[in-house]
């Protein structure tokens, strides 16, 4: 029996890994949370096999170059074991690597676990019979909206390391309510499970039951409604739909669901009478920063809009309402993409202002930082349901023409870019004011000073002072 060393700091890539090395290899892990530990039970256990493990590791806020310090400590010992590096090492030392295989992707597990066969002379034909899981992960969050499920529902319970037992827990013709999810959750589970052959059918049940609700709360919901009474809902399909779309693609159910979710967001932005109260509303929900971002880049963009002031060079507000919300949905969509919930809720708040802090991350990390309004671009060509040329303002959200990076090029960027850019820019400070306490500082002021020299957003600034003042005004 094989024995691998696995490091890795993300709990479910750790699992489908030990999981799937276990129990169709065959090995025994022996889980390490860091480098320094790998090595100190490699100085008295020399002759493990392999190693998997992330290319770096952020221990207490500081970067761990795992890799680079277990190849050098193989080096140093003249052992043989063998390396599944996960993710990429930096300074070109993977020529260096002598024993072993790189996996580009950091929590591509299934490329960790083809890598660790053919190191141990597994093929490829055999591993592809067996690597994928009875069951599928399902996250309880998207029980919150059903009162019944259109197949079975199992949780896990672990039996040993890698080995689990799956027990029914809801029939495909069970009712339930939000109250049964929550008293799962409230003993930690974070995850149901389905048969792998019923996901497709389960996600666009879950798609349809969201839409359905949209459309009769908010979208159909009579105009004496509160507007503030319907966020609650807005921002929980806010995030199922952008979990549905990270872990499907665009499909069929998906592109309507976002569809519903941004209709939901421009009815009630159109719908409220004063924006501050609103404001409030959205801040102090338990949604995360991407709602509260883009809820009220949205609601800003549409007041300045409103003022049909031709020096400013925009469209008319008919013309850029639904360019603007499908923006303020899918300019982060590729952030949300990575596996620390906790680094998600800082990195969407980040903007030319932090490019130091930024610059100063570890590669994967800042490549996905500095890249992902071209890749968000990219990827919002594919909704055929898209309006025209939004995917030029999810490019340009960070002030470069070509989406590459935090840049200043505002003069050469689409006016609904640099209406974006200015908008959202508003959304973060407000939000971060709002987290802070702070109520020292107009944040008009603060907009003031980002865009002072720039002419173009100079006059945008002013627009914003404008809108805001005729908003309280007319509310």
């Amino acid at each position: 029996m094989a024995q691998i060393l696995l490091i890795h700091s993300n709990k479910n890539v750790h699992d489908l890994i030990t999981i799937n090395l276990t129990t169709y290899l065959g090995a025994h892990i022996i889980p390490r949370a860091t480098g320094e530990e790998a090595m100190a039970l490699m100085e008295i256990l020399p002759h493990v096999d392999m190693i998997v493990t992330e290319a770096q590791l952020t221990i207490d806020g500081a970067i761990e170059n795992t890799a680079e310090k277990l190849m050098r400590f193989i080096d140093d010992h003249h052992l043989d074991t063998e390396l599944v590096i996960m993710g990429n090492i930096e300074g070109g030392k993977a020529s260096s690597l002598k024993n072993g295989l790189i996996v580009n992707n950091p929590i591509d597990w299934e490329g960790a676990v083809d890598a660790a066969s053919k190191i141990l002379g597994i093929t490829l034909d055999d591993l592809k019979k067996k690597i994928t899981p009875e069951y599928v992960p399902i996250a309880a969050i998207f029980f919150h909206a059903l009162h019944s499920s259109p197949c079975d529902v199992f949780i896990r319970i672990k039996q040993a390391e890698g080995q689990y037992q799956y027990l029914k827990r809801m029939h495909s013709d069970d009712t339930f309510d939000l109250k049964d999810i929550q008293r799962y959750e409230s003993q930690g589970l974070k995850f149901f499970f389905i048969l792998k052959s019923e996901r497709d059918a389960f996600a666009t049940y879950v798609s349809n039951a969201l839409v359905l609700r949209l459309e009769e709360e908010i979208i159909e919901a009579s105009a004496d409604l509160d507007p503030a009474s319907q966020i609650p809902v807005l921002g929980e399909s806010y995030d199922l739909a952008i979990r549905s779309i990270m872990e499907q693609g665009l499909n069929v159910s998906t592109i309507q669901l976002a569809d519903t979710v941004i209709q939901g967001m421009i009815s009630t932005t159109e719908r409220s009478k004063v924006l501050g109260p609103l404001f409030r509303q959205i801040i102090g929900l338990p949604t995360g920063h991407l709602f509260k971002k883009g809820q009220i880049t949205l609601m800003v963009a549409l007041e300045i809009l409103k003022l049909k002031n031709p020096i400013l060079g925009l469209p008319s507000k008919e013309d850029a309402t639904a360019k603007m919300a499908y923006a303020a949905f899918f300019a982060d969509l590729k952030i949300a993409q990575h596996e620390d919930v906790e680094e998600i809720e800082q990195i969407v708040l980040l903007d030319y202002p932090d490019l130091n802090h930024i610059t100063s991350m570890n590669e994967n990390l800042k490549g996905m930082i500095l890249n992902h309004a071209l890749d968000g671009a990219l990827f919002i060509r594919r909704n055929p349901d898209a309006p025209l040329d939004v995917d030029i303002i999810v490019k340009q959200h960070h002030g470069a023409i070509n989406g590459s990076g935090f840049k200043t090029e505002y003069v050469q960027l689409a006016s609904l870019s640099r209406l974006f850019i200015l908008c959202e820019a508003f959304a973060r400070q407000f939000i971060y004011y709002s987290e802070k306490g702070r109520t020292d500082r107009p944040i008009i002021l603060d907009m003031q000073d980002r865009f002072q020299g720039h002419p173009t957003m100079e006059i945008l600034v002013k627009a914003l002072q404008e809108a805001l003042k005729q908003r309280e005004t007319r509310g």
